[in-house]
């Protein structure tokens, strides 16, 4: 029987992108209304940041996630290295990262690529797989924090999508055979 192959998302799942992005739009700009972290909601920070002040255009967010040093600078979620490793020592589970790259990528992927050798090792460099599309990867199990994941849905004649919990999701859907399926979280 071949190996289970498991896909973990970084950002949001590995690396906590919320706290970063709030203390680096804070330290920049403590003029300016925040959202709180238990006040997030939906997965898009631009989006609401707008709902918040119409003033703040998709640009000003975009800059913050967009500057140099902010995915090399992302501070581990707690227990997540240490999964990580466990699931990478397991004899029947192939584990990667699959995370897709922000449009303004001059520093992302780079970013990325070191923030991983950091905190999970040389290892894990290779098993770093970047994607707009996830669903094109794969795999049994999508570890993510994006409640709906869409695309071509190639290659995903047995895959599952499991919900990593953040302030502005609430419901897993579970992707398998390319429909959708409403189940509960995980805590």
């Amino acid at each position: 029987m071949p190996p289970v192959r498991v896909l973990v998302d970084m950002d949001g799942v590995l690396a906590d992108f919320e706290a970063s992005f709030l203390r680096l739009y804070r330290s920049r700009h403590p003029q300016l209304p925040y959202v709180a972290l238990d006040e997030r909601r939906g997965f898009s920070v631009e989006a609401q940041y707008r709902q918040l002040d119409p003033g703040l255009a998709a640009d000003f967010v975009r800059n913050i996630y967009g500057s140099p040093n902010f995915f090399l600078d992302l501070v581990p979620i707690p227990g997540a290295v240490e999964a990580m490793q466990e699931m990478f020592s397991l004899n029947e589970t192939e584990v990667f990262i699959c995370t897709s790259p922000i449009l303004k990528y001059e520093y992302c992927v780079k970013e990325k690529y070191a923030w991983v050798e950091k905190h999970l090792g040389p290892q894990f460099v290779q098993r770093l797989v970047m994607s707009r599309d996830k669903t094109i990867v794969s795999a049994d199990l999508l570890i993510d924090d994006k409640v709906d994941i869409k695309g071509k849905l190639s290659n995903a004649a047995r895959s599952e999508n499991n919900l990593d919990n953040q302030s502005f999701n609430t419901v897993l859907y579970l992707f398998h055979t390319h429909t959708f399926q409403q189940g509960s979280t995980r805590q």
